[in-house]
């Protein structure tokens, strides 16, 4: 009995019940996606872990273990964080022994970015793939409208380039119309011999088509009278007038 007795005093005077992890302390950080005012969250044991150890025991010798969930052990924390969440598990080791677990817990609370939110819905959004096919669909779409102005405006300059030459031509033909009848009627009042040479000009240019003008007397009598010059009539006909054509310079 002495002995027993001197055993528990030597045990209670050496061993004793000590605070290997409190739970007030800090043991690990974890990331947080979208949070408003911070990235990251701290953890806590939400219990402390009492062992009964030796008075002179080194508790910074003791190890830690932390298991963190699978999915925030890949991913981490994503806000809102409230206080207290439950994150993983710490357990405390000595010498190959297990001392103690406890669960690992937030200690504040995150809250969430609302433009953070945004973002990230909005890339979500862009990565399924009816969006991409509309987002090319529409780039191609794109493409075509800036290809058909394009177009448009090239012939549209043609076109109007056109109108203008045969505006042009259609001036000069008048211009020449209008010497000829005034040769004629010169001719009727001094009496001079008649000369062709002047009709002869005027008919051995051909009439645009796109001219809506009815034949003039002396094409009508021409064409009547099936009168065939040789080549070269007209541009002999044209000797002698430096006046230029307005259409010269458009073609």
């Amino acid at each position: 009995m002495p002995t027993r007795a001197r055993s528990f005093e030597w045990g209670f005077n050496n061993f004793s019940y000590q605070d290997v992890l409190k739970s007030t302390e800090t043991v690990t950080e974890v990331p947080v996606a979208m949070g408003a005012d911070a990235d990251t969250v701290t953890a806590r044991p939400s219990t402390t872990i009492r062992a009964f150890l030796p008075n002179d025991v080194d508790l910074t010798a003791v190890e830690r273990t932390i298991t963190l969930s699978p999915d925030v052990a890949a991913d981490g924390l994503t806000a809102p964080v409230s206080a207290g969440q439950v994150v993983g598990e710490i357990s405390v080791i000595r010498d190959g022994v297990v001392l103690g677990t406890s669960p690992l817990v937030t200690t504040t609370s995150v809250d969430l970015s609302r433009v953070e939110y945004m973002k990230d819905q909005l890339r979500e959004t862009l990565r399924t793939p009816g969006v991409i096919l509309a987002f090319w669909a529409l780039v191609l779409l794109f493409a075509a409208y800036i290809f058909v102005v394009v177009r448009y405006r090239s012939k549209r300059r043609a076109y109007q380039k056109r109108l203008e030459l045969a505006r042009t031509i259609r001036l000069d033909m008048e211009d020449d119309e209008e010497e000829l009848r005034h040769e004629r009627r010169v001719r009727a009042t001094t009496g001079a011999p008649r000369s062709r040479r002047r009709e002869d000009v005027m008919l051995s240019r051909p009439t645009p088509p796109w001219t809506s003008r009815r034949a003039s007397p002396a094409s009508a009598r021409h064409s009547a009278g099936g009168r065939t010059d040789p080549p070269g009539a007209g541009r002999e006909g044209n000797k002698g007038r430096p006046r230029p054509r307005r259409h010269a310079g458009l073609l």
